[in-house]
C-alpha cells in the first residue's frame, strides 16, 4: 500500500498540466466537481518511482544564483506522450453523480404566526406588524390603516423620499417620528405599522390551538401533463409540495409523492423533482443534450445548474434564465420545450432514464 501526500498531488497536477483540463489558467478549478477526478488521475499515477524521480529532478534544478528562478520540478516527464490530450476527452465525457435531498428534515414552517388571511381583488393577504426601522419603499404603500399610511408617507416626503432616513429615526425620538393626532390634541407617535402582505398561510391545529403559518422550504415538485385535445396542445403543469405537506403525508402513511393530480384523471403524472435530482434536457451552450441538477424549487421557478457545477447558487450568473451555468425554468412548460427527462447517474457515471410515470423506479437503459 502506497499513500501520497496532498502536496505531491498538487505538484504533479501542476507539472503534468492536469490543472489546465478544467480551464482555470493552470490553477485547480474547485468550481467544477470534476476536479476530484483530476486529483484521482494524479494520485493513481503516483508511485515510489515517481517520488524518486521528483526528488532527483529537484536536486538537478538547484538554483545557480540568487538572481536565477528556482523551478525544482522543471523537466519532470509526463507519464506518457500526449498525456493531457488523452485525459481531456475522458473528463469532457464524465457525468457527475448526485444524491437527491429526499430527507424529511428541517423547519416545517417559518417562525412567525399569522392571523387569518383575507382576500382583496382575488388575492390572499395577511397583516404583519413591522417597525419603521425595517420598512421598505413598497411597505409604505401597503400600510393597512389609511391615516397611518398618510402620516408615514408625509414624513417620507419630508425626508426627501429617502426610506433609509425614515429607518434611521430612533423610536425614542418622539419629535421626529410620524404621528397621529388624538381627540384631545395629543400627538401619538408611530413606531410600528401593520403591513398587508400577500400570503396564503396554512392552518395548523384546531379550535383554540389553531394558528396560521407560512410553510418553510419546498420538498419537491410533481409534474403532470395534460393530453392534447381539439384546439389545445399538450401542456405540463406543476404542483409544488412543501416540506410541511410532505411530512404530513408521511405522518398519515400516504405516498410522499402523489401520482394523482387533485383535479382528476385528465392529468398524467410525468415525474417529480427535488433538490439533487438530475435531468437531461436541451442545452443551447453545446447545441445538444446535457445533464442538469435541481438546485432550488419555488412557486415561481425551478432552478438548475449543470451537473459539474460546484459553485453556490448565489455565486452564479443570473442575468438570464439560461446564461452561464445557471438555468431557471420560470414555467414548467419550459421543461417540456427543453425536452426534459429525469435521469439518475450511478456512482461510476453511467446515466439511466427513470420512468416514474410508469411506476418504475429501477434503472432503465443507459442513455450514454
Amino acid at each position: 500500500m502506497f499513500a501520497s501526500s496532498g502536496s505531491v498531488t498538487a505538484i504533479l497536477r501542476q507539472v503534468w498540466g492536469l490543472n489546465g483540463i478544467l480551464g482555470l489558467k493552470g490553477e485547480k478549478n474547485r468550481d467544477d466537481h470534476r476536479h476530484h477526478a483530476v486529483d484521482a488521475v494524479a494520485i493513481g499515477l503516483t508511485s515510489e518511482a515517481v517520488i524518486k524521480h521528483m526528488a532527483d529532478t529537484s536536486k538537478r534544478n538547484q538554483p545557480l544564483g540568487a538572481d536565477k528562478p528556482y523551478r525544482p520540478f522543471k523537466g519532470l516527464q509526463q507519464p506518457w506522450s500526449n498525456f493531457v490530450d488523452s485525459i481531456r476527452p475522458r473528463m469532457d465525457a464524465m457525468h457527475v453523480s448526485h444524491r437527491p435531498e429526499n430527507k424529511l428534515s428541517g423547519p416545517l414552517h417559518e417562525e412567525p404566526l399569522y392571523g387569518k388571511p383575507y382576500r382583496v381583488g382575488g388575492k390572499s393577504f395577511v397583516n404583519v406588524r413591522k417597525p419603521l426601522t425595517a420598512l421598505t419603499k413598497n411597505d409604505t404603500e401597503a400600510i393597512v390603516d389609511a391615516k397611518v399610511r398618510e402620516a408615514v408617507n408625509n414624513k417620507l416626503t419630508e425626508l426627501g423620499g429617502d426610506v433609509k432616513k425614515l429607518n434611521a429615526i430612533s423610536p425614542d425620538s418622539m419629535d421626529q417620528l410620524p404621528w397621529l393626532a388624538a381627540r384631545d390634541g395629543r400627538r401619538i407617535p408611530i413606531k410600528r405599522v401593520r403591513i398587508r402582505k400577500p400570503m396564503s398561510p396554512v392552518t395548523l391545529g384546531k379550535a383554540t390551538r389553531e394558528r396560521q403559518v407560512q410553510p418553510g422550504s419546498n420538498h419537491h415538485v410533481e409534474i403532470f401533463s395534460i393530453a392534447e385535445t381539439p384546439g389545445k396542445p399538450e401542456r405540463w403543469v406543476a404542483a409544488v409540495v412543501s416540506l410541511l405537506e410532505a411530512s404530513e403525508r408521511q405522518r398519515m402513511k400516504l405516498p410522499v409523492v402523489n401520482h394523482r393530480h387533485p383535479d382528476g384523471d385528465d392529468y398524467q403524472f410525468m415525474f417529480s423533482l427535488m433538490n439533487g435530482d438530475v435531468v437531461e434536457m436541451d442545452d443551447p451552450r453545446i447545441n445538444g443534450r446535457n445533464l442538469f441538477v435541481v438546485r432550488g424549487i419555488s412557486e415561481d421557478a425551478i432552478n438548475f445548474v449543470r451537473h459539474n457545477e460546484a459553485r453556490r447558487k448565489e455565486d452564479l450568473s443570473k442575468t438570464s434564465d439560461r446564461s452561464g451555468d445557471f438555468v431557471r425554468a420560470r414555467n414548467v412548460e419550459r421543461l417540456r420545450e427543453w425536452n426534459c427527462r429525469k435521469v439518475t447517474v450511478d456512482p461510476v457515471g453511467r446515466v439511466h432514464y427513470l420512468n416514474e410515470g410508469g411506476g418504475c423506479s429501477a434503472f432503465g437503459a443507459a442513455a450514454h
